[in-house]
């Protein structure tokens, strides 16, 4: 199966429809780590820029900083609703029905179910965006697997 690319296919970021993959647990375990990485990174690259952003403007810097580390210590907690969202994910990948208004939607409920569990109602804010990148990672890693799979009846 040849995933098509973007300029050929109306339903690559639609915010309900999606083309009906059935990704694996290896992608969809591949997906939660490379958004893991995802936001560990953006936390640090933020925490830096803040340092950076002091000389000029403390408070700004602050505020930076807090953000920064809001990123840096999710990772220590979104990994529970990307596991969880992986089966949401999945449900709706099978169906077609994968697109970015869906995963919104999962991932404010997943936010908002586990908000008790984590203790902050970050989970509901951070929920909805995390689940996007999710989406938007295991769409490229399977993908990828599929265009470069050859086709029925040749050879690679």
């Amino acid at each position: 199966m040849r995933v098509p690319d973007a300029q050929h296919n109306p339903l690559w970021w639609h915010p309900v429809k999606a083309l009906a993959i059935r990704p694996t647990l290896r992608q969809h375990g591949l997906a939660i780590l490379a958004t893991l990485a995802t936001t560990l990174g953006a936390g640090i690259s933020v925490v830096t820029l803040a340092f950076m952003v002091e000389a000029v403007s403390t408070s700004a810097a602050g505020a930076m900083i807090l953000v920064g580390y809001v990123l840096i210590f999710s990772v220590a907690f979104t990994w529970i609703g990307h596991l969880a969202g992986a089966f949401v994910l999945h449900a709706a990948l099978i169906r077609g029905l994968g697109g970015w208004g869906l995963a919104m939607l999962g991932g404010f409920f997943i936010g908002a179910v586990l908000r008790p569990v984590v203790g902050t109602g970050l989970t509901v804010g951070l929920g909805p965006f995390l689940a996007v990148l999710q989406l938007a990672l295991l769409r490229a890693i399977v993908g990828r697997n599929t265009q470069a799979l050859p086709r029925r009846g040749t050879s690679a």
